[in-house]
C-alpha cells in the first residue's frame, strides 16, 4: 500500500482552502477495564497505512499533519508505549507530526473544516463547516474501488493465505467433527501467519449451510453432508473472500454434485462476461438467467420466477480494505483494477443442500483475472484431495 500516493489523489479533488480532518477512531469499552479489539478507519488507514487509536490527520493546500498522543510512562508500563513520532513519520511518509494537547488550537481558526462523514468517534473540537456540504466519505470511496498494484499484492497474498487455511482443513476433515473443529484448522493456518479474519468464519453443514451468514459454528456436521466454508484472511487489513464447499466423507452425492456442477456453471459464465463496463447488477442478471434453465433441468423449480427461492443474495460485492468493500453499487461500471467477488450459490433447505463457491476476481482492460484460481473447486478436484 502507498499511503503518499492516496494522499496526493484526494488532494487532486479536494475543494480549495479547505482543511480536511480524518480520526483513526478510538478504542470502546467492553466491561470494566476492558476493550473491544481496535478496528481502525479504513479511510484513515488508507491514507496513512497507521492502525492505531486516537491518531488525526489534517490534510491542507500546504502540507499535512499527523497529531498523535504523548506517551504516558505509567500507562508504558503496564500496556506499552504509544505511537511516537518517529515511527508516524515512517509509516505514513508524513513528516510532521505533532501531538494532540496543540490540536485543538490549531483547528480553532480553520473556517472550512470537511470530514468523512460516515466516521464514528470524531473528536469533540472538530466541526465541519456545514455551509461546505461536502463529504469526504465518497470521494474517498470512489478512490479506493480502483486498486493499485500494491493493493492487489496485498489481497493476493491474503488469497495465498486462505487458500493454505483451506488445505489444512481438507487434510484434517473428516466426517462427524463439529463446525467449529473445521473453524479452529482454518484459523490455525491465519493465526501462524499473524493474519486477522476478514470476517467473522461461516463454517456451516448440512441445512445450516442454507443459512448466508451462519457465524455459529457449533453443530455436529454427519457423514453425507456437505459443509460450507465462507472465509477470508487478510494481509495488511487487505482481505480475502473465499466461499467453498466440502462433502465431508470425500464423496459427493449424485445429487449433490449435479446441484454443486450448477453452481460451478453459473460462475464460469460470470467470470466470462466480467470485462470493463458491465455492473454487478448484470452479472448477477447473467447468473439468475442461468439457474431459470438449470434449476428446471434439475427439478428444483417449475417457473422462472421461483429462482429467488434458491438463490438469494447477490453475485459479487467490492473487495479490498473491507470485505464488502466500498465506491461499487450494484450500477457502478466495472473499469481496470477494481477486484470484486464471484460467488454464486444455491440453497435447497428440504434437500439439506447449501453450495456457495466464491472467488476474487481482479478487472482487467481486456476481461478479468480469478485471482484465487489455485483453489481447488472442481468437483473431482475436491474429492481428489479427501481421499
Amino acid at each position: 500500500m502507498n499511503p503518499k500516493m492516496h494522499r496526493q489523489a484526494l488532494k487532486k479533488l479536494l475543494p480549495n482552502k479547505v482543511t480536511a480532518v480524518l480520526c483513526s477512531g478510538s478504542l470502546i469499552n467492553s466491561t470494566a477495564d476492558l476493550f473491544y479489539p481496535f478496528e481502525v478507519n479504513r479511510n484513515f488507514y488508507y491514507l496513512t497505512g497507521i492502525i492505531w487509536p486516537n491518531v488525526v490527520l489534517t490534510i491542507e493546500e500546504k502540507g499535512e499533519i499527523l497529531w498523535i498522543e504523548k506517551t504516558d510512562p505509567v500507562r508504558a508500563k503496564w500496556i506499552g508505549g504509544l505511537l511516537n513520532k518517529k515511527e508516524a513519520a515512517l509509516t505514513s511518509g508524513i513528516k510532521d507530526v505533532r501531538y494532540l494537547d496543540d490540536f485543538a488550537l490549531w483547528l480553532k481558526d480553520k473556517p472550512n473544516i470537511v470530514i468523512d462523514r460516515k466516521a464514528k468517534n470524531l473528536r469533540d473540537d472538530i466541526q465541519p463547516n456545514p455551509e461546505l456540504d461536502y463529504d469526504l466519505f465518497p470521494v474517498l470511496a470512489k478512490l479506493r474501488s480502483v486498486k493499485s498494484e500494491e493493493e492487489i499484492a496485498e489481497i493476493s497474498k491474503a488469497i495465498r493465505i486462505t487458500h493454505e487455511a483451506l488445505d489444512n482443513v481438507l487434510a484434517h476433515m473428516k466426517p462427524g467433527m463439529h463446525e467449529y473443529e473445521y473453524a479452529a484448522d482454518f484459523l490455525y493456518i491465519l493465526n501462524r501467519h499473524q493474519s486477522p479474519e476478514a470476517f467473522e468464519s461461516i463454517v456451516a453443514g448440512g441445512p445450516r449451510a442454507t443459512i448466508l451468514h451462519n457465524v455459529l459454528n457449533n453443530s455436529l456436521v454427519k457423514d453425507g453432508e456437505l459443509c460450507l466454508f465462507d472465509v477470508g484472511a487478510t494481509a495488511k487489513l487487505y482481505c480475502a473472500d473465499i466461499s467453498r464447499t466440502y462433502p465431508v466423507n470425500g464423496k459427493f452425492t449424485n445429487r449433490q454434485k449435479e446441484i454443486y456442477q450448477i453452481v460451478l456453471d453459473g460462475q464460469d459464465k460470470v467470470f466470462d462476461a466480467i470485462r470493463p463496463g458491465i455492473t454487478t447488477g448484470q452479472l448477477n442478471q447473467i447468473l439468475v438467467n442461468h439457474y431459470e434453465d438449470a434449476l428446471k433441468r434439475a427439478k428444483v423449480i417449475k417457473h422462472s420466477d421461483e429462482v429467488r427461492e434458491y438463490y438469494y443474495h447477490g453475485v459479487s460485492h467490492s473487495l479490498g480494505l473491507d470485505c464488502h468493500d466500498v465506491g461499487i453499487t450494484k450500477e457502478t461500471p466495472l473499469v481496470p483494477g477494481m477486484v470484486i467477488t464471484v460467488e454464486p450459490g444455491l440453497y435447497l433447505r428440504k434437500e439439506g443442500i447449501g453450495i456457495r463457491i466464491e472467488d476474487d476476481a481482479l478487472v482487467t482492460k481486456t476481461g478479468s483475472q480469478n485471482l484465487s484460481e489455485e483453489i481447488p473447486k472442481r468437483a473431482g478436484e475436491i474429492e481428489e484431495r479427501l481421499a
